[in-house]
This record gives structure tokens, sequence and C-alpha cells, in this order.
């Protein structure tokens, strides 16, 4: 991802990943801290592998129990191998009422200048501005976006447009939860994936 700060070029390498229940099985009991999430190796390779590539800052979405998992943000970060690291919970009453503690991850090499829990509606987002070099910044946003309706997206979205920090450059990242309307001069292998996607999606 290339960035522009007052005229002066900075590379940034950035990505994002739904892990899925956190790594553990399902979304019932956590495991014992005694015990690991049987995903956790696999997860952590993967996350090895881009934060070795030079990838500087992830955000990691549905990391369900992360904080009481890792211990906190301090261990989350340590566990990752960042320098610091965001959790927040979604705070999501419907997903709470079926027993997901699902949350969303901001882990960075990049000094965290100041961080929010910004509320969309029924759910929440983490935000957190980087300090990218010595006097340039970066407002960082990770979300995890309803997985059931557009209507309430579109909402979250525009709650969330109204409480970001003015002049700042911005990344919005995380699962949107969204799939293109139209697919109309995708190429082939895209349209394979998506009708895959619909496919799960679907079931």
């Amino acid at each position: 991802m290339q960035n522009y700060f007052e005229g002066v070029s900075m590379k940034l390498r950035a990505m994002t990943w739904n892990i899925k229940a956190g790594g553990c099985a399902d979304y019932g009991q956590l495991p014992d801290l005694a015990e690991r999430p049987p995903r956790e190796a696999a997860i952590k390779e993967v996350v090895d592998n881009y934060r070795n590539a030079d990838v500087s800052t992830m955000v990691l979405v549905d990391a369900h129990g992360w904080d009481k998992i890792y211990g906190g943000d301090a261990g989350i970060a340590h566990h990752l191998g960042f320098t610091s690291a965001r959790y927040i919970n979604l705070c999501d009453p419907r997903l709470e009422s079926i027993g997901h503690s699902t949350g969303v991850v901001i882990a960075t090499n990049h000094e965290i200048v100041r961080f929010r829990t910004i509320d969309l509606g029924m759910r929440y987002c983490v935000a957190a501005v980087l300090r990218i070099g010595s006097h340039k910044f970066l407002q960082c946003v990770g979300v995890y976006l309803d997985d059931l309706s557009e209507e309430v997206r579109e909402n979250q979205v525009r709650n969330l447009v109204k409480q970001l920090e003015p002049n700042i450059p911005t990344v919005l990242m995380g699962d949107f939860n969204t799939l293109r309307p139209s697919l109309r001069g995708a190429s082939v292998s895209h349209l394979l994936g998506d009708f895959a996607v619909r496919t799960v999606a679907a079931t």
C-alpha cells in the first residue's frame, strides 16, 4: 500500500485476515489456559510469514476470546510478535446471546499515538493513529461489519465516517461481509472464487 504524506511517498505493508473463531474449534467454551486453540499454530505460521515479509501492521478479525486466551493487549502483541496490539470486543448483543466473544485486533510495529473504540451501532470497531516515521501519522481502522444485513452495514459505515479523525490519511481494514452485486468484466478465477463464496454463504 502506497501512502502520500505532504508530498512524501512512504510505503506501508499491511494485511487483514478473518481467523474464524480465533483459532478455536467453534464458538463454544473457550479453551483452558493450559490448552491452546486447535488452529493456533497454523494462524501463527501465517502471521509470522507476513511479518517476516515486512508487514508492519495487521488487523485480525473474529479473534474469539483472545483477550482471555492471551491475557490482553500485551499478551496478544507478544504472541503475534509485534511491538504493540489493541483488542476490542464487538459487544454485539446478537452474537453474545449465542456465546460468541468476538473481537478485532490491531497489531503493529509502529507507535500507537492514540487508540479508540468506536461505536458503530450494535457493534464496535477499533481505531488507532499510528506514527509512521518521524512526523507522519496514519489512522488505521479495523472493522467487522454486520454479517446479516446490507442496510445495517451501510449504517455502520455512516456511523464510522462521522467519528473518524479528520485530516489524517486513513486505511480501513477488516471483514466487510459484503459481495459485489455484479461481476461483469471480472476474470474467470475471480468468478469461480465469488461463486464458491456465495455458495458457502447460502448454506
